[in-house]
């Protein structure tokens, strides 16, 4: 994996990640049990809204375009 660059306004970072990769990434996190106290950590409750609501459905929907060939 390689950073392709970053971006001032909020910070972007463009990566190069091979298929292997964001398979092994998408298997990762699709094993993953968060646990956490939203109380004390209520940047979490964000955090784990954005990563599986938007973050692996978009990455999942791109693996399987992929390998459709599309």
């Amino acid at each position: 994996m390689k950073i392709l660059g970053v971006e001032p306004k909020d910070i972007h970072v463009a990566l190069d990640i091979s298929v292997t990769e964001l398979s092994m990434v998408l298997d990762f996190l699709d094993h993953c049990e968060m646990e956490y106290n939203g109380k004390e950590e209520p940047e979490m409750v964000e955090a784990k809204k954005f990563v599986t609501e938007e973050f692996f459905p978009v990455l999942n929907k791109l693996l399987i375009d992929i390998k459709r060939g599309e």
